[in-house]
């Protein structure tokens, strides 16, 4: 079980199996032999505040969203009655104290999806290129006598 993610370093997953790995060593070490259920519950909590990381966002790109959705909400539930396919949802029947804060909602968790899959991206990338630069290193290192 914990050598399987290096099968998979190549593809990327090596983290997600170095924290399956990380969690089942705990279990069966930390966890599983203390009795106490109130010992236990403070080995998982602290288990926990050491190796999640949360997630941040920026708090401007969701006051942007939560400003123009409504907006757009509203123009495009009017210009809806216009184009032909969406003219068949009828959203004109829909009445707008509905219509807006869902509209305002689904924009605002499509802005946090967004943002979050940015930052992942931006995350690989720079892991990337950590590779790289120390396999740059390594190769310069058995070259020199």
């Amino acid at each position: 079980m914990y050598n399987s993610h290096v099968t998979f370093s190549n593809m990327g997953y090596t983290a997600d199996y170095m924290a399956c790995a990380a969690m089942q060593e705990f279990f069966e070490n930390v966890w599983l032999p203390e009795n106490d259920d109130e010992t236990r519950k403070d080995l998982f909590l602290k288990f926990m505040k050491e190796n999640v990381k949360e997630a941040t966002v920026d708090d401007s790109f969701f006051i942007v969203a939560g400003v123009a959705a409504p907006v757009a909400a509203v123009i495009g539930k009017r210009a809806s009655g216009h184009i032909p396919y969406v003219k068949s949802l009828r959203l004109d029947m829909v009445p707008n104290v509905i219509f807006v804060p869902v509209v305002t909602l689904f924009g605002i968790m499509g802005a946090t999806a967004w943002q979050m899959s940015s930052k992942s991206a931006a995350k690989k990338e720079e892991a990337k290129e950590d590779e790289k630069r120390a396999a740059e290193q390594r190769k310069d290192q058995t070259k020199a006598p």
